[in-house]
């Protein structure tokens, strides 16, 4: 964790498990404990008991996701719903362009 000048220290926070749950970008601040100023970008993620995101919350906007039983996610908020082919491979996924429509994947 080496301060910058340029608002890109990243610090991190994990669960129990070791699971990453929260990440903060900008100037860190060497004080006990660390913390970032000047946010430029922050996540956190809400974990399911498979470790899968039930939710995923990017600078104040929350997303909320569900999967199936074999982990694959089947609807995100805001997201074109993904499709899976039988053997678990996603042939449809949101567009990063415009993610509430789906993009074709072969």
């Amino acid at each position: 964790m080496a301060a910058g000048s340029a608002d890109l220290d990243q610090l991190y926070a994990y669960d129990a498990l070791n699971e990453l749950i929260d990440m903060q970008q900008g100037h860190l601040n060497l004080g006990t404990p660390p913390t970032i100023s000047s946010d430029t970008l922050a996540q956190s993620w809400v974990l399911d008991a498979m470790g899968n995101m039930s939710s995923v919350t990017t600078n104040g906007m929350m997303q909320t996701r569900t999967q199936d039983t074999a982990n694959e996610t089947t609807a995100a908020s805001g997201w074109a719903t993904p499709v899976y082919d039988r053997v678990g491979n996603m042939t449809t996924t949101p567009n990063p362009n415009n993610p509430a429509n789906g993009l074709h994947c072969q």
